[in-house]
């Protein structure tokens, strides 16, 4: 108990405990102003029995008309009051001023009947932030918000430094704030910072016109749910929120309030309200009840520059959009390929659900389905409103009985009409179905861009061709040109290099001479071109002999044609010059002093080769010989017949000097008388058998020669 200001300065760990049965019970209490300091901790616990039925506090300030109150400028501090009536903090009422100042350190309080009817002040204390509970256990928390003595009741606070984790986000609920820029917009750049612009423009309607922008790609952890932003009551968002690029993923609208009947970033953009440059990646805005948009419930300023990627938006009743649920501002320059539908509702578009003011230059790649009214671009085209250079390639459907035909690729129920639009179709149509061959081809973009190539780099364009190529147009893309390509163009094209297309079709250049065998013609000579002209047959002039006639071939003549020089060759009959020169012999033929080759017959007359003598015999004792026949050595013809040699005995003293043969008296006798003797006697029957020898060889010489002539014969042949 104090009776005056008191000031505690903590070192190390301190706890003060008081207990009891019935009565009043405080475990500080002062009559003015403590303050308490330091580096260390203290732990105050009151405590009273159930039948106790005073109060009793961790803390309390008595009746006195000076100031009285807590400061804490330092330290830890936990104050816990666990009774019937126990309070954390408790003052007194005398309508003195009275305070609970958190300027430093930590202060923790809890209190079986209230933690503290009077609101922390954290003014001094710029980094801190305040946790809040229904339950002394400090959980579940709930959001904090300053109190009169008569409203709720918590039984946890919680006073003191945040630990944000990556995502901006920390205990009890608590967001990061966002930066303010010297220019007067809060910068964000992470979840818990959207959140927290979200929390502060929602408290006062002054904050309807707050601007943001954000720094970074940011992601919305899984299981963080965003409330729809709006201002006090429910007012619509009047400032700029520019993503300057950046993407926004993970965006979740699903258990939106029942006092709210718009769902998206924002629940409504008011007149004068700007959203633009932003990226909305994997939404999911499923509300109950409601209008839905990725980017708002319903848009009565400028969206611009923002694109959808993927997600779902899905509404019960009606009015459910890609971008916005309903339109009656401006959408412009916006893309979206999410997921859009109702299972029995109306107006359904892929961009806005309704719209009822302009939305130009946009596109939607996502199937759009409903009960009625279901469009690509918007499923109601009401009066005074503006639809112009859009496109859609996402599927459409109405699914309601005998509502199939309110459904349209640009928009379900027309009011007026849609202006330069066109939508994915089998075939081109009227009212602006084209095949997917014309949008990959360039010319939708050409014509999204009112059906010609502006000075300017024009709002569609298109990369036609290359790595990059693209199916569909886009906004900002590659520039889009027309004309003719080349003389052989069937029609006009598209391309992104105006060096290559024409705006007069470029006429052929039959330059070039070609022909065949049978014809001659001009082909173009422009690249990739394939016409040709003036074609004819060959007209030839006269004929020159080639002079290659042959001993044994004839020759041939030709003539060239006299207006492509194309050549035709013809033989001319009997034109071959024939074998000469040369002189046979007995053996070889002659050879062509032209040619080399061999020709004629043999001249059995003109022996060559030498000669040779063939058949020669010796003589024997007993057997008479043979001088040979001299024949030609190359055809084997007997030139000069040979002569008999006799036979005999060389007999010396009557005895033969080779074979030792006696000599008969008859045969010396013979001999005597010059007559021929042949051994012991002469018999006919040898001379007989020599002659015979010598007629074979002549036979055998004349044989040998016609064979010869036979083989001569052969080879020329």
């Amino acid at each position: 108990m104090a009776n005056g200001d008191l000031t505690i300065r903590l070192t190390g760990t301190n706890t003060i405990s008081v207990a009891n049965g019935t009565y009043r019970l405080d475990g500080i209490c002062a009559a003015g102003v403590v303050t308490i300091e330091g580096d260390g901790s203290l732990a105050v616990f009151a405590s009273g029995a159930e039948t106790c039925i005073d109060d009793v506090s961790a803390f309390s300030t008595t009746f006195t008309p000076g100031e009285a109150g807590l400061v804490i400028n330092s330290g830890t501090v936990t104050l816990s009051a666990t009774a019937p009536q126990g309070r954390g903090f408790h003052i007194d009422m005398s309508g003195a001023p009275r305070y609970l100042r958190v300027n430093g350190g930590s202060l923790t309080l809890t209190g079986s009947l209230v933690a503290s009817y009077l609101a922390p002040d954290i003014s001094n204390y710029g980094s801190a932030a305040i946790t809040a509970s229904l339950d002394v256990s400090g959980t579940p928390t709930t959001d904090y918000t300053p109190f009169a003595p008569s409203q709720g009741r918590y039984k946890y606070l919680k006073v003191g430094v945040i630990q944000y984790d990556e995502n901006g986000f920390a205990e009890g609920g608590h967001f990061q704030p966002a930066v303010l820029a010297a220019d007067g917009v809060y910068e964000i750049s992470n979840a818990g910072q959207l959140f927290w612009f979200g929390q502060k423009v929602a408290k006062d309607l002054a904050n309807a016109s707050l601007g943001a922008r954000l720094t970074a790609d940011i992601t919305i952890p899984a299981g963080k749910e965003w409330v729809p932003l709006a201002s006090q009551y429910g007012a619509p968002y009047a400032g700029v929120f520019d993503g300057q690029g950046h993407t926004l993923a993970g965006l979740v609208c699903v258990n939106v309030p029942t006092s709210n009947s718009f769902s998206g970033l924002m629940a409504t953009l008011g007149t004068g309200g700007v959203v633009k440059n932003l990226t909305l990646q994997n939404v999911i805005i499923t509300p109950a009840h409601g209008s839905a948009g990725a980017v708002c419930g319903s848009n009565y300023g400028t969206i611009e520059n923002c694109f959808v990627e993927g997600g779902q938006i899905s509404v019960t009743l009606l009015y459910g959009g890609g971008i916005a649920g309903g339109n009656s501002g401006v959408i412009r320059g916006c893309g979206t390929s999410a997921t859009v539908s109702s299972a029995s509702g109306e107006a359904i578009g892929g961009v806005a659900g309704g719209n009822f003011g302009t939305i130009e230059n946009c596109w939607n790649t996502g199937s759009v389905t409903g009960g009625q009214k279901v469009g690509g671009i918007t499923g109601e085209a009401a009066a005074n409103s503006i639809i112009k250079n859009c496109y859609n390639t996402g599927a459409v459907a109405a699914t309601l009985p005998g509502f199939g035909s309110t459904a349209g690729g640009i928009a379900g129920d027309i009011v007026v009409q849609p202006l330069n639009s066109y939508y994915l179709a089998s075939s081109s149509t009227n009212d602006g179905g084209r095949t997917q061959a014309q949008f990959a081809s360039g010319e939708v973009a050409w014509l999204l861009n009112g059906g010609a190539t502006p000075a300017v780099p024009a709002v569609w364009g298109q990369t036609l061709s290359g790595d990059g190529a693209e199916a569909l147009p886009a906004l900002g893309g590659a520039q889009v040109y027309k004309g003719w390509e080349a003389c052989w163009s069937a029609a006009e094209t598209f391309g992104n290099d105006p060096d290559k297309l024409h705006a007069v079709k470029p006429a052929h250049d039959f330059s070039l001479l070609q022909k065949d065998e049978a014809d001659h013609w001009y082909a173009c000579a422009n690249a990739g071109c394939t016409a040709i002209d003036r074609k004819a047959a060959h007209t030839f002039g006269a004929y020159a002999p080639d002079g290659n006639a042959t001993c044994t071939d004839d020759g041939t003549e030709t003539a060239l044609c006299t207006v492509c020089s194309a050549s035709h060759t013809r033989t001319i009959a009997g034109s071959a010059l024939g074998h000469t020169g040369g002189a046979a012999t007995c053996s070889e033929k002659a050879l062509c002093t032209r040619c080399g080759q061999p020709y004629g017959e043999l001249d059995s007359s003109n022996h060559a080769g030498g000669r040779v003598t063939r058949n020669a015999v010796a003589a024997g004792c007993t057997s008479d010989g043979y001088t040979g026949d001299v024949c030609c050595a190359g055809c084997g013809a007997v030139l000069e017949q040979g002569a008999v040699i006799a036979a005999g005995h060389q007999f010396r003293d009557g005895v033969c000097l080779v074979c030792g043969a006696q000599q008969s008296p008859l045969s010396g006798a013979l001999e005597a008388a010059g007559l021929p003797v042949t051994g012991d006697e002469s018999r006919l029957a040898a001379w007989t058998l020599l002659l015979t020898a010598a007629g074979s060889g002549l036979i055998l010489c004349a044989w040998v020669q016609r064979r010869a002539k036979a083989e001569d014969t052969s080879s020329e042949d």
